[in-house]
């Protein structure tokens, strides 16, 4: 357990088509203009949870951070940092590792597809406790990048800033004990899980004189892929004609196409076939993980105020499009029903919707709130190997060489800081939701464009990348935003108002 002290009852729908059911900027860039950039890279944290009425929320999405941005001093910056700062809460999902040279031993990951590097300085903790950030996620598919040193020093440099943190740890019960934090608002809780990881990043129990396995807190998930009788009749044969499968398994409804696997092995993770009538794809939860989870949340509600459920999924059904897996739908509603105040969700970089489901707001993809993987100084030999580098000429590569981490598209680029404002400033389980706002955010991309255009780049020629970080987007380019916020939101049967340059969702 980290202190860091400063049963479903929906109606049946299709669950990722249709998934449920005022403001102004107010100024907000002026506003920040107050907020020169730091002249020290040690400041104190804003105070957070005064006199102020009512309670409210501030979130932004996947942090993948390339370096420090306490200086920053763009209006537009500091607009989402005025945001951060004033609420009662400020969270975002930490998509990388801190951790300094000598806290550091090898990257985990070796060459097989694209290895994880995604690491920045330890320090950079100091610039999110500035940002008025109280609360960070760990757990993710690059929580393991670089080992168990990696994420011991992750936790050790949110600690350091003041920043509660969960989803990582020594060992399973670590990793998924909730987070605690408080202020004069009460007291706050998190949880955080993660889909998507391979099985040496589960952290795992102890047993007898065996210590626990250090790793993220998992939520492993099952994929099936259904196909009509006839199809998997015809796969079964050919399965066995190669010698992949034999007469037992051939006559079992649930089957694999790949040599030497098991339907469902690695403990309920992974994909297998199904004989059924039509193509489907579907995905559910392990269900001691989906237990284990929900029991967090629930100690989390029985000695917390607020609760958060953080969700990094990096699997999909099929290929990744604006609507969440079965088995996250499931999930984010069973967290509310055990006791969450919201869920966030992320992993995708790119918005999934939100919906209010029983009066509390479900994010089901946040987007990105940093996209910098190409600022990444550190970047071990296997990456390099991943993408097809000529080995002997290593010594000559840097960061600079080439894209090393895939996606940072456009896609990547736009999201939005959510503002969760409640009716009263006492959490005593009676506050109720009153909005959700919707500050568009770009990472340097123009969306008032089509296709949409680079205009804030760091660099030149092969090495001229989007700067990555974010600004609340203005003008014509952050209604296109809004417009890409209220469609997705629709996908979720949420309507969404826009009003001036803030898009809102009204909870009845």
């Amino acid at each position: 357990m980290t202190d860091n002290s400063e049963g479903r009852n929906a109606p049946k729908l299709d669950r990722r088509s249709l998934l449920g059911k005022g403001a102004t900027t107010v100024g907000a860039v002026a506003a920040a203009a107050s907020l020169l950039p730091r002249t020290a890279m040690a400041q104190p944290r804003p105070v957070k949870g005064g006199a102020k009425p009512g309670f409210s929320v501030a979130a932004m999405g996947e942090a993948m951070v390339g370096r420090r941005f306490g200086n920053e001093g763009d209006p537009n910056f500091l607009a989402l940092v005025k945001l951060l700062r004033d609420a009662d809460i400020g969270y975002c999902h930490l998509e990388t590792n801190l951790g300094d040279d000598d806290e550091l031993e090898w990257a985990a990951r070796g060459s097989a597809g694209a290895s994880g590097y995604l690491i920045t300085d330890g320090d950079t903790a100091k610039d999110f406790a500035w940002a008025g950030i109280d609360a960070m996620s760990l757990g993710m598919n690059h929580s393991f990048d670089w080992g168990t040193a990696g994420i011991a020093s992750t936790i050790r440099h949110c600690q350091a800033a003041g920043i509660a943190h969960a989803g990582t740890g020594k060992n399973l019960e670590v990793a998924r004990a909730p987070g605690y934090w408080q202020n004069a608002k009460g007291r706050m809780a998190m949880v955080s899980v993660a889909s998507g990881n391979s099985p040496y990043e589960w952290a795992g129990r102890p047993k007898g004189a065996i210590p626990g396995r250090p790793g993220v807190n998992p939520l492993r998930v099952l994929t099936t892929y259904e196909v009509p009788r006839d199809v998997a009749g015809q796969m079964k044969d050919a399965a066995q004609k190669l010698g992949i499968m034999n007469a037992a398994a051939a006559a079992k409804p649930d089957f694999s196409m790949t040599p030497g696997a098991v339907s469902g092995s690695n403990g309920f993770s992974g994909s297998t076939y199904r004989e059924g009538d039509k193509f489907a794809i579907h995905s559910s939860s392990h269900p001691a993980d989906l237990k284990g989870n929900l029991a967090s949340v629930t100690e989390a509600r029985r000695i917390a105020e607020y609760v958060i459920v953080a969700h990094h999924n990096s699997t999909s059904e099929g290929t990744r499009s604006q609507d969440p897996s079965d088995f996250v739908v499931d999930f984010a509603r069973a967290s509310i029903d055990a006791g969450a105040d919201v869920y966030f969700g992320h992993g995708w970089h790119t918005f999934l919707g939100v919906e209010i489901y029983k009066g509390k707001p479900i994010v089901y993809g946040m987007g990105s709130m940093f996209v910098q993987s190409n600022f990444m100084q550190r970047v071990p030999a296997d990456q390099y190997e991943s993408y097809g580098f000529d080995m002997d000429m290593l010594p000559t590569y840097n960061m600079a060489s080439d894209n090393l981490h895939p996606g940072g598209g456009p896609e990547w680029g736009w999201s939005a800081l959510y503002q969760l404002n409640y009716d009263t400033d006492a959490l005593d389980g009676n506050s109720k939701l009153k909005e959700v706002l919707f500050y568009p955010v770009e990472c340097g991309w123009d969306y008032s464009f089509n296709p949409p255009r680079k205009y804030r780049t760091v660099g030149v020629g092969q090495a001229e990348y989007v700067a990555g970080d974010p600004r609340l987007a203005t003008g014509a380019n952050g209604q296109a935003i809004l417009q890409k916020l209220k469609a997705v939101n629709a996908r979720r049967g949420t309507p969404m108002e826009i009003r001036g340059n803030v898009g809102v969702i009204t909870v009845a």
